[in-house]
């Protein structure tokens, strides 16, 4: 007897989404407070390292302890210059993204990051030629004038940090970009890459990454670069340990929501979900920081730019969810072979008008993982970060 796979319950979903909103939020503020306890110096890589500890928990999870058990020999398939080439892509634009945080603070940090969407989405376009509809191009539009306004809400004696706080953060998100559009581009020809299997590998590199760096100049500067900055500033050695356990397990839960999610919902609601967190670690920075930080103060500036990318990610998330199921149906059409002379022309005007099918990467880029084959956004994380279709 044939049996039909049940749909997710309503409560699971809305409780997946809930946990990668709130993990989201937390990983931006979270290494914000830890770098005002004073554990957070910018070249410690003390801030990037939770990240990629949390994406190998992942192994921990069933489902890839399963995949693993089914395709065990799949690192001897894969060409291993490849994906360690795509994980030192993703640690550099992890380190500029933290540098950008400490700079410009959450508040700031988090609506810029959000732009990651222009980048892929212009990326794909240039490099993957993948065409875009026009709502989605002003869609873009919109995010661009929204990160013009960003740029002049630093105000104040750090100004000219914030700024290159802001330049440094667009950096590390074109990077991230870059990073989904080169893996998208040189993985897909190769065999499949379940995400989950894709995401430890990514982890395992990084941490590895992190580890050798930190140990020739982290570890042996211990105390000039992180005893002594968190004396001066007050904090606390148990709250900061606290703290990035709360991250690492930030992380893991991150990605356990994004793969479920991944399965189970579609571009447009990640969108929302990352729009969401992007407003409220805006709105929370501003509450808990601005009398520690003057950049994370609320300005007109701030605030209209914050309401433009928003406005701008939900767009595109919108029109690239109608634009790929307005591909799948004309393509669908085509194949079927009681398809009607009459309605050919009306698909195929369609099809050309619509993102190619594998378009769903840009939109995946808004949290960094791909939904088919080994494509990159299953590299954050969820970034994230990052980011993938569902789109760190």
């Amino acid at each position: 007897m044939d049996t039909q796979a049940q749909p997710p319950s309503r409560a699971a979903v809305l409780g997946n989404q809930l946990l990668f909103l709130l993990t989201g939020i937390f990983d931006t503020v979270g290494r914000q407070l830890v770098k005002y306890n004073g554990a957070g110096e910018k070249s410690t890589l003390l801030l990037t390292l939770p990240t990629y500890l949390g994406m190998l928990c992942v192994a921990l999870l069933p489902s890839f302890r399963a995949a693993y058990e089914a395709d065990k020999n799949l690192w001897s398939r894969v060409d291993s210059r490849k994906i360690i080439g795509a994980t030192l892509l993703d640690v550099t634009a992890n380190v500029f993204s933290m540098v950008g945080l400490v700079l410009a603070g959450s508040g700031i940090f988090q609506v810029v990051y959000s732009s990651v969407v222009l980048f892929s989405a212009v990326l794909a376009y240039f490099i993957l030629k993948r065409r875009l509809i026009r709502e989605q191009w002003a869609s873009l539009s919109l995010i661009t004038v929204g990160l013009a306004f960003s740029a002049r809400g630093g105000g104040g004696e750090d100004a000219v940090t914030v700024i290159f706080g802001i330049f440094v953060t667009l950096c590390g998100t074109f990077m991230y970009a870059l990073n989904y559009v080169v893996n998208d581009m040189l993985l897909s020809k190769g065999p499949k890459i379940p995400s989950q299997r894709l995401c430890v590998w990514t982890g395992s590199f990084c941490t590895l990454y992190c580890l050798s760096y930190m140990s020739i100049y982290t570890f042996p500067n211990w105390r000039e670069l992180v005893i002594d900055n968190m004396n001066a500033s007050g904090g606390s050695a148990a709250m900061t340990f606290f703290l990035y356990i709360l991250l690492i397990l930030s992380a893991f839960g991150h990605n356990v929501a994004f793969f479920y999610l991944l399965a189970n919902t579609g571009a447009v609601s990640t969108g929302v979900l990352q729009a969401l967190r992007a407003v409220c670690v805006f709105a929370i920075s501003s509450l808990l920081f601005c009398n520690v930080q003057s950049s994370q103060c609320y300005s007109f500036n701030k605030g209209v730019s914050t309401f433009l990318v928003v406005s701008g990610v939900l767009a595109y998330s919108l029109y690239t969810e109608r634009a790929r199921a307005a591909a799948a149906a004309a393509a669908a059409a085509a194949a079927s072979p009681t398809l009607s002379p009459a309605a050919e022309p009306t698909l195929l005007k369609d099809f050309d008008t619509a993102v190619d099918s594998d378009s769903d990467d840009s939109a995946g880029m808004l949290s960094r993982s791909s939904s088919r084959g080994p494509r990159v956004p299953a590299l954050h994380t969820a970034r994230s970060r990052e980011m993938q279709p569902m789109t760190d």
